[in-house]
């Protein structure tokens, strides 16, 4: 029998998956800035060029806000999440293991940007929809991932 409540259990059991989302959208954010001047050492680029970098980050983040009112009204929520993530993890990929030009960083960057933004704008709004008890908890934790990410990756780097 699915009851209300039991409706909002099965929406508590997504929160971790939450939480690891936003852990690694904090270390996205930060990361390009420790690796920066290996990263243009690696691809011959100058420090004028390497704030391109930030700014296709920035312009994937920026497009990205502007695309969710249209992907919401049309896809449901939780499949904008699944596809944002990938969209993400497949950017970082490429960012990685594929990119070899300014160009192509730019790209990766500029998706990763696009496939994060989304994600990291509505864990807040979907714990503040689906959890009934313990929501200051959850949305302590979601920032507190975030947080999280964003401290630790330098550090680890």
């Amino acid at each position: 029998m699915n009851t209300p409540h039991s409706e909002v259990d099965d929406s508590a059991r997504s929160l971790p998956v939450l939480f690891g989302t936003q852990f690694y959208i904090g270390v996205m954010l930060i990361t390009l800035g420790p690796v920066l001047d290996s990263v243009l050492d690696d691809l011959g680029l100058s420090l004028a060029q390497g704030g391109l970098l930030s700014l296709a980050f920035y312009a994937g983040r920026v497009t990205g806000i502007l695309l969710l009112n249209f992907a919401l009204a049309r896809i449901p929520l939780k499949r904008v999440m699944v596809a944002c993530a990938w969209v993400m993890a497949l950017g970082s990929a490429a960012a990685g293991f594929v990119a070899w030009d300014l160009g192509s960083l730019m790209a990766a960057l500029f998706f990763t940007g696009v496939g994060g933004v989304i994600p990291n704008a509505i864990s807040g709004v979907w714990v503040a929809s689906h959890v009934k008890r313990g929501l200051e908890r959850a949305m302590l934790l979601i920032a507190a991932f975030f947080a999280l990410g964003v401290v630790v990756a330098p550090l680890v780097i």
